[in-house]
């Protein structure tokens, strides 16, 4: 009975330590610091808002990443199609204006111009300006963007140049006869 009796108290003792120990009082992690959105995060949040039809909320994201990384292109592209939603084509303009000096071939850049020409009712600028890049791309031996030449079929037919809206589309059709955008112009031609 004694060697029993030795032998459970210890066993007890051990189921006692754990109890004490759960009693106490963890330390309390230190607290994190403010979150702060990263640059690529203020741009994906501007860009879904933009999405969403919230283009003054979305402004607001693209300013914060312009003030974290004001040479962000993305930042930058995303704030001048805020402003054009916004209908603050001159900010678009000068925004779009830079980059198409420092970057040249960004298609975006290209088509961000065009509606910005578009929207001013500027069409023989945009008409100008999608012909150019519509050349570059033949001279690069490459078949024109589709969103290219559906802009600027859109640009001939708001500027009443039916004739090349129509030689336009039927460039844009032989290659993809159910181009949903070249059928609407061309029946808005029509």
């Amino acid at each position: 009975v004694a060697v029993t009796g030795c032998a459970t108290a210890p066993e007890k003792k051990r189921e006692e330590a754990p109890k004490e120990a759960a009693t106490e009082k963890p330390k309390e992690a230190p607290k994190p610091a403010a979150k702060v959105d990263s640059t690529a995060a203020l741009i994906a949040d501007g860009t879904k808002l933009l999405k969403d039809g919230r283009a003054t909320d979305a402004k607001a994201k693209f300013t914060a990443a312009l003030q974290k990384e004001p040479g962000n292109l993305d930042a930058k592209v995303g704030m001048a199609q805020a402003q054009l939603k916004l209908g603050e084509f001159d900010g678009a303009k000068a925004i779009l204006t830079d980059l198409q000096k420092t970057q040249p071939d960004s298609r975006e850049v290209v088509l961000l111009l065009g509606l910005l020409h578009k929207e001013q009712g500027n069409f023989d600028a945009g008409i100008a300006l999608y012909e150019k890049e519509i050349e570059k791309q033949k001279a690069a031996n490459k078949a024109p963007d589709p969103e290219l030449l559906n802009n600027l079929i859109t640009m001939y037919r708001l500027n009443k140049s039916y004739d090349d809206a129509i030689k336009a589309c039927t460039t844009l059709l032989s290659r993809d006869p159910k181009n949903a955008d070249a059928l609407k112009n061309l029946s808005l031609v029509y």
